[in-house]
This record gives structure tokens, sequence and C-alpha cells, in this order.
């Protein structure tokens, strides 16, 4: 998992001490980055700008201040360090240039999203590029961590897995018997907010192919789990349609459904 880091979101969790709900959650975030937990699991990112942003505010009070929060914003993030490519690129859109660079930066590492408190910054861009809030992606994250546990509680009989917020098990024992789900929780969650936009008329096999860009085998195991999480069924014209109660929720909303489905079906049981 690949994750971009807004600057501002940045300056608030280093620089800004007063106590208001965008310092509290860039403090939960700081959390995350700082937490062994996810060391091999999500990177994140900053663009250069936000960088020297950062050095030129912290400056202001004590350069040496400001070279140790460098080494510190270096030695815990991956660092876009940009192009004459992305830098032409950004100055097309119609927004300020920071957000602008962000979006070209997390299009050519690419990024599974940006972390930002401020969404609107970004409506400028039509491209394909998730925006996350902190409130979000720490859902996904401990969604993750429920995951692994859930995960090693049987690592005896199981090889040990790496997640990587993916919901992806295999069963190495024919006597044990597992509920196997094979596509990432993003790629679930993008492909029922594309069922769900089709309402109460549904969509078709081929019409999810061509939104969600994902392979003939892909969407088929999407839509083999979906159904066993009871999230989507197929109508007699073989339509697919979100399920009533899931009809206008929310990420965060989906994520929890996800989350006590898996608890209730990732049981493992010895076949008698």
């Amino acid at each position: 998992m690949k994750v971009l880091i807004d600057q501002y979101l940045i300056t608030e969790i280093l620089l800004n001490r007063t106590v208001n709900k965008s310092c509290e959650s860039g403090r939960k975030l700081w959390e995350v980055i700082k937490s062994p937990h996810q060391s091999q699991e999500i990177i994140f990112y900053i663009t250069r700008p936000c960088v020297e942003k950062v050095y030129t505010l912290t400056s202001m009070n004590s350069s040496k201040d400001a070279d140790k929060l460098i080494n510190l914003l270096e030695s815990r993030f991956h660092i876009c360090e940009g192009s004459a490519t992305i830098f032409q690129n950004a100055r097309q859109y119609d927004s300020d240039i920071e957000s602008a660079i962000e979006v070209e930066c997390g299009l050519a590492i690419p990024v599974d999203a940006i972390i930002t408190q401020s969404p609107q910054k970004y409506v400028f861009t039509k491209q394909n590029l998730s925006l996350w809030s902190v409130e979000n992606f720490i859902t996904r994250y401990e969604f993750n961590l429920l995951l692994k546990q859930e995960h090693n509680n049987y690592k005896p009989k199981y090889e040990q897995l790496t997640l990587s917020l993916s919901l992806e098990f295999l069963v190495d024992k024919p006597s044990l018997s597992t509920y196997m789900v094979r596509n990432s929780i993003t790629t679930v969650i993008e492909a029922l907010k594309i069922i769900q936009t089709s309402g109460y008329k549904g969509i078709t096999k081929k019409e999810l192919k061509q939104k969600l860009e994902r392979s003939d085998t892909t969407i088929n195991n999407i839509i083999w789990d979906l159904e066993n999480f009871d999230m989507i069924f197929i109508n007699h014209q073989k339509k697919i349609l979100a399920a009533r109660e899931l009809i206008g929720k929310g990420e965060d909303d989906i994520s929890q459904y996800l989350s006590f489905a898996l608890k209730k079906h990732i049981l493992i049981k010895k076949n008698l």
C-alpha cells in the first residue's frame, strides 16, 4: 500500500501545537507512521516542496531544529522529488501549485490514495486517484491489523502471510476449512461503489469490468467475494445490484461491514 500525505497535513502534524480537530487527527496518523506494525506494509510519501516548506517554517525559529526535523522526515517518508514533466503537468490544473504537484506525484508513483483533511483542494483532478481522510485511513489500517491478528491465531497451521491491507488467505491444510477472500479491501470497496451508483437498475459484469479496469478473473473473484458477504445479488437479467441495506452507504460503513463479516467468516474449523 502506497499513500501520499497532503503537505498541509504534514505541517499540522509537525508544527501546529494548538488543540483542534485537524491536529488531533494528525497525531493519530503520526502514531501509525511511527508504528513498527506498518513498516513492511504501508509506504508513506511526501513531496519535496512539502519538505522544503517544513524546513523554511522551522528554520524561522532554529536552523538546528530544522535540520533535525528534515532528517526525521527523510527517515520516515519516501520523498517524491518531482521532475520537469511533473511540474509542467501540474501547471495545467486550475488549482494551487502544491496540490497539483501532489496529484502529479501521486499519479507518477503511483499511490493508492492521497491522505488529506481538505478534499476540496483536489476537486480539480478527474484522475483515478482516491482521497482518504485520516479517519478513513485509520479505519483501513486498524481493519488490516484485525485481519492479521485473526490470522496469527492459526500460525501453527498456516504459513505466515503479508496482508498489505488485503484480504488474501491461502489454506495449506485440506483437513481444515476457511473462508477465502482474494481481493484487496480497496478493490472490493471500489467495485461496490461502482455497483452502488447503478442503484436499483443494476450493472452488467461487462460494464463493471470496463469501469473498474480489471481482468475477467479479478472481476469474477470480486463478484464471488461480494456475493458471499451478501453485499450484492444478481437478478434474473444477470444484472449486479448492491444489497438494499448498503445503498447510499459510505466507505467507512462498508469497511465496518466487511470487518464484522470477516470476523464472522474467518473462523477455521476442523472437519468432523
